[in-house]
């Protein structure tokens, strides 16, 4: 973005640039799945293991839970009447009314669900133990920012990274292997950063 633009058109009315936009729900989501490598590319069709499933059958009584498929969001069967609680938490459309654009909000709880979710803490998970096939630990965080965010990291981001993952706690983890759960923990900041929830 030129000096000139911000100078002569501070509130973009005259469209010199392309206002910043959050992510989609469902652009977040298959994001989320395609940087750990667990994305079903797989078209159309139907997800057989949830629509056998005694959830699906009982339509009415329970919902879809989308942590459990790697299946493109668009794919995933929905039901009008039981959202899952994650749709609604990241402004879905209405499904009972037509509706041109969708409601953003911005609220704590979105944030709570990316720090504290099962799901996303798998799909980080996943990411770090790609992410450790590696040799050195710069070179870790270089491919971990162009995987999350698509550009290089700076120096000082660099540095902070290997600060972060140098002081991270790992003495009470049970795991086989505490790196594992280093890097998932760095990669969970990444996953939570602004920059990789919206688009500029």
């Amino acid at each position: 973005m030129s000096e000139k633009a911000w100078t002569e058109d501070p509130s973009n009315r005259l469209w010199s640039r392309f206002n910043r936009r959050r992510l989609t729900l469902e652009e977040m989501r298959d994001g989320l799945l395609g940087v750990s490598g667990s994305l079903d590319l797989t078209m159309g069709g139907v997800i057989r293991e949830l629509a056998a499933s005694p959830q699906y059958a009982e339509r009415n009584k329970s919902r879809i839970d989308p942590d459990k498929s790697p299946r493109r969001t668009v794919y995933l069967p929905l039901n009008r009447n039981k959202l899952p609680t994650l749709f609604s938490l990241f402004d879905f459309g209405d499904s009972a009314t037509s509706n041109g654009k969708r409601t953003q909000t911005n609220v704590a709880p979105q944030a709570l669900y990316i720090m504290n979710s099962q799901f996303v803490d798998k799909q980080a998970h996943a990411l770090a133990k790609h992410l450790l096939l590696d040799n050195n630990d710069a070179d870790r965080v270089k491919r971990a920012y162009l995987i999350l965010l698509t550009r290089q990291p700076t120096a000082e981001e660099v540095e902070q990274a290997l600060r972060y993952i140098g002081n991270y706690p790992t003495e009470q983890t049970k795991a086989s292997d505490p790196r594992e759960i280093t890097w998932q923990g760095f990669c969970r900041v990444l996953m939570a950063s602004n920059e990789f929830h919206y688009v500029d």
